[in-house]
């Protein structure tokens, strides 16, 4: 089991922040149905099309994902998904922030995030994996 966590500011194109928030979802989106096709060989048209419209017009590029609540630091946020318990992608916005989710075998239903402020449990977390790994091939 795993879950994925994307955090992105997004870049600054226009004066209205809206218009970035929108700018850098559509990106994600994009990259999130590629791994999707890549992950499970599979593409809905609808998904596709909505994620890479022909031409030059954008719409909603999740229109075809799912509604998903997913709580962030114990508040609901309204995320849309694509996929199923097996594998699932989700994004929202969070404040100035966009979300990006990647799970395999994880269900949506159970998954909520923390923000997490000091890191250096995770770096000495890595430190002694790295090194379980140095002394078992080394």
């Amino acid at each position: 089991m795993q879950v994925r966590v994307e955090v992105r500011l997004p870049r600054r194109v226009f004066e209205d922040d809206a218009a970035n928030v929108e700018i850098e979802r559509a990106d994600l989106a994009r990259e999130q149905v590629s791994r999707f096709w890549m992950t499970t060989g599979t593409l809905d048209p609808d998904v596709r099309a909505a994620a890479f419209p022909p031409g030059a017009v954008q719409g909603d590029s999740m229109a075809p994902w799912a509604d998903a609540e997913i709580a962030i630091d114990g508040t609901s946020v309204a995320f849309r998904r694509l996929g199923d318990d097996g594998y699932w992608l989700a994004q929202a916005p969070y404040g100035r922030l966009l979300v990006g989710l990647e799970s395999r075998g994880w269900p949506v239903g159970s998954t909520g995030l923390v923000t997490i402020e000091d890191l250096a449990p995770y770096v000495a977390g890595a430190g002694l994996i790295a090194a379980r790994g140095r002394r078992r091939f080394g």
